[in-house]
């Protein structure tokens, strides 16, 4: 969880440096650059990850030939953004300049979410938290560095925010010499084509879940202004938060579920991430009031409301991002992308109708009517397919709760907190569990 604690120290600098305004620029600046890291990819990460885990590709396959793709997929892109870059400026001309700038590092950052995705398929979950280390203390250094230099304006902190993801590649170069001739025995050897087919069906699903996540910060100029951008991206730096939980749960789901199809598994990670979430979520709710105007200034005070919606949307979020991971494993890439794409829709029509009106506090509640969309339809999806209860993927059971305390517990009894130690869970036997043909 370092990522998100450098986010929280470092936004209030930002907002604080750089005011609403400034804020709002350096966002404008960086969405599409975010957006097209989703768009571009062709749903090439998750289809590395499913077939390396599953041990059905060979590496010199995806070093060979999805790397040259991604690479060029990346240039495509950043073209893209450069020729469009005065619309999304909202025809400011040193915003767009800015928009241009941010887009160049596309094609090493496409290039990045492939080796990603090889280090999930091996279970190398070190090394993928060792890259967002790196991402998060480089993009610390940078802005504090510039901030003590006095160099710290719309121009350096937009370079900062796209370069610094790229910096935590350096961690994957351990793969370079240890997985090329992984697996050595290969269940059923996938083709090419077959790697881009799954990464074809994964892709609607990939736009559609960085529309939701990133469309509101894209159109938010056009349709409201940058002042409202400024304070809907103050409220988001609490609210992604718990929203960082959900995105690591669902890609290490993908990776074992990949490996190890068990729907019994499959609902405790849903409840067990549901129940985590929520906690998490409602102790930042509480401390907004407090940390808003604290860290951030007086005049971020209006996000305060924003920032409980989407802490509610992240939330509500999870059931869907973990069963959507459970279809994709099970190769139905395409529902998990079809549950994404209404939801996806749900969400673009409720942007156009309440952000001209209410600006961030209506981006925020198209967050919570998209959560609850892709969740129903994922959950409900998964369960015409493969059966099971529906309360077993999205209702905490007693044991669930004890988990989740008993963690909180160890967490703070090594912290040297006075915190009691829950009893242990009850496990039931399988034979009177009323789930026990999951």
């Amino acid at each position: 969880m370092l990522l998100p604690l450098v986010a929280f120290v470092t936004a209030p600098v930002l907002a604080q440096s750089l005011g609403v305004l400034g804020r709002g620029e350096v966002a404008s600046a960086t969405a599409p650059f975010l957006l097209m890291s989703v768009v571009a990819s062709l749903g090439l990460p998750d289809a590395v990850t499913y077939f390396v885990a599953s041990r059905s590709v060979r590496m010199r396959t995806i070093v060979g030939g999805v790397m040259g793709i991604a690479a060029a997929l990346g240039l495509l892109a950043s073209a893209g953004i450069a020729l469009a870059s005065g619309w999304l400026a909202g025809g400011d001309t040193a915003l767009a300049g800015l928009v241009r700038i941010a887009a160049i590092p596309l094609p090493l950052y496409l290039c990045l979410g492939v080796v990603r995705g090889i280090a999930q398929g091996l279970n190398r979950w070190n090394l993928v938290a060792r890259e967002q280390a790196i991402f998060a203390v480089s993009r610390l250094m940078f802005i504090v560095g510039l901030l003590g230099a006095g160099h710290l304006d719309v121009l350096t902190a937009t370079i900062v925010f796209v370069v610094s993801p790229i910096m935590g590649g350096l961690a994957y170069l351990p793969l370079l010499g240890s997985s090329l001739d992984y697996p050595r025995t290969i269940r059923e050897p996938a083709s090419l084509a077959r790697l881009f087919r799954y990464g074809s069906m994964t892709w609607l699903g990939a736009i559609s879940g960085i529309l939701i996540f990133r469309l509101d910060q894209t159109l938010m100029t056009p349709l409201s202004s940058t002042e409202e951008l400024g304070l809907y991206v103050v409220a988001a730096a609490i609210g992604e938060i718990p929203g960082i939980l959900t995105t690591s749960i669902q890609n290490v789901t993908l990776a074992k579920q990949s490996e190890d199809p068990q729907l019994r598994t499959l609902g405790e990670t849903s409840r067990l991430g549901l129940l985590a979430n929520g906690l998490l979520s409602l102790g930042l709710a509480a401390a907004s009031p407090l940390i808003i105007p604290l860290l951030f200034g007086r005049e971020f005070k209006s996000a305060v409301a924003t920032a409980f919606i989407l802490v509610l949307a992240a939330t509500l979020n999870v059931p869907g991002a973990v069963v959507g991971a459970g279809l994709a494993a099970r190769f139905r890439p395409g529902l998990r992308s079809l549950a994404l794409a209404i939801a996806c829709i749900a969400n673009l029509v409720g942007l156009i109708l309440l952000v001209p009106r209410f600006g961030a506090t209506g981006a925020a509640w198209c967050m919570v009517l998209s959560s609850l969309v892709h969740s129903a339809v994922a959950v409900g999806i998964f369960h015409h397919l493969f059966g099971g209860r529906i309360q077993t993927l999205v209702v905490p059971r007693h044991n669930d709760w004890l988990n989740v305390l008993g963690f909180m517990a160890r967490l703070a009894h090594r912290a040297h907190l006075p915190v009691p130690m829950p009893p242990e869970p009850v496990i039931p036997r399988r034979a009177i569990d009323p789930d026990a043909h999951l």
